[in-house]
């Protein structure tokens, strides 16, 4: 199992000199062996080795070019490996503008030297692992390629109440369920495969999913094949040494009633 821990003083800055007899990971109780310890350092101004090539420009043509990319990384100038995953499977239209500011941000102020980076989709399929680069012009272009796709959740994350089902309509909950599930299973194969493709390369590797729809347990004790997926996706990650961050784009989501609702018939479990 591999964790990270962001270690600061009183006024905010970062401890560096910190070992492996400093820290102690208690796991049901009992402390653990800490085998593998180190310090990754993702604030410098410039990485080694990563000198920016100028671009030629013509006199009175408009502001210089930027500058092109580094390019012939080495294994040991790879600082950290992060795949941006957007769970478009189980993102509402709502969020989808939210990630794609986030992510923006993110690339622009946050993407430091030696970072190689992928932005990818999970109703991608299994040509959604990008090549991972430093290139921010190829991250704006995927950026760019995040949409809403029609999934496990709407326009909006919570749909209104809509009050009792008219005498002789057909409940579709099961249904509904069963179409929640395989896009569930969708999400995490797509997630088990990034992870996958992340186990050779090189660097301290991170997994930022973002998603807002991903249920585990379902009616009718068919929620086996959703918890295989997921002991499968841990059990990759584990292997890859890749570390999982989930991202609610939602923020706080509140969950009362609003005027939307329609409660007529509902008895006070329902609309619970």
């Amino acid at each position: 199992m591999q964790v990270d821990a962001v270690v600061t003083d009183n006024k905010g800055k970062a401890v560096t000199d910190l070992k492996a007899e400093d820290f102690e990971v208690l796991q049901d109780g009992k402390l653990q062996a800490i085998t593998n310890f180190s310090f990754i350092d993702v604030k410098e101004s410039a990485a080694r080795g990563f000198p920016a090539r100028p671009v030629a420009q013509p006199r009175g043509i408009g502001p210089p070019a930027p500058p092109l990319p580094p390019t012939g990384f080495r294994p040991q100038q790879i600082r950290r490996t992060i795949a941006l995953v957007v769970d478009d499977l189980g993102v509402s239209f709502d969020s989808i503008v939210r990630i794609r500011q986030s992510i923006t941000k993110w690339v622009d102020t946050q993407m430091q030297p030696g970072d190689l980076v992928a932005v990818i989709r999970t109703s991608a399929g299994m040509g959604a692992l990008q090549r991972f680069t430093s290139d921010k012009r190829l991250l704006h272009s995927a950026i760019e390629r995040v949409r809403f796709t029609t999934g496990r959740v709407g326009i909006s994350s919570f749909a209104p109440l809509e009050g009792a089902a008219p005498a002789g309509s057909i409940d579709t909950t099961v249904f509904n369920q069963e179409i929640e599930q395989r896009y569930t299973v969708g999400s995490m194969g797509a997630i088990t495969y990034v992870v996958r493709g992340l186990r050779d390369l090189p660097g301290r590797k991170s997994l930022i999913l973002f998603s807002e729809s991903m249920r585990l347990t379902y009616l009718d004790g068919r929620s086996q094949l959703v918890e295989e997926r997921l002991r499968r996706l841990s059990d990759e990650a584990n292997r890859s040494s890749v570390v999982i961050n989930a991202i609610d784009p939602r923020g706080v989501a509140y969950t009362g009633l609003t005027a939307e609702d329609r409660t007529s018939g509902l008895s006070p479990q329902q609309i619970s």
